[in-house]
């Protein structure tokens, strides 16, 4: 009798285990950006709402954009972000491939002539 309880105690905690990781991983699947358009000049992710957009306790929405690049495999040595969302919003955001293109797309938000739609 102790033998079985034993074994279900085990299987309890061998279970809760499984459930607590199946359930850590589908949440962070869930606030992962996505890649929605690519070119030779820039990036543009859906950012969910809830991820930061700087890594803090956990990796932020730049550090998981590089990361999905690497996944892919199609990496670049540099992301310049455009524009950033607060943590709370959820939405595209644009990174630039080079410094030069980065200038000149934070130029044109900065100039008020990129419409956002919120």
């Amino acid at each position: 009798m102790q033998e079985l309880y034993l074994r279900l105690l085990l299987l309890s905690i061998i279970w809760t285990k499984i459930v607590n990781t199946l359930a850590t991983e589908l949440l962070s699947a869930q606030r992962r950006p996505k890649v929605i358009y690519q070119n030779e000049f820039l990036l543009a992710i859906d950012k969910p709402a809830g991820l930061s957009f700087h890594s803090e306790f956990e990796p932020g929405t730049v550090q998981l954009t590089r990361d999905i690049l690497d996944e892919e495999e199609d990496w670049v040595q540099d992301l310049y972000p455009v524009h950033r969302l607060d943590k709370t919003t959820s939405g595209i955001l644009i990174f630039a491939k080079d410094s030069f293109i980065a200038t000149q797309l934070c130029n044109k938000f900065a100039q008020r002539q990129v419409v956002k739609y919120y």
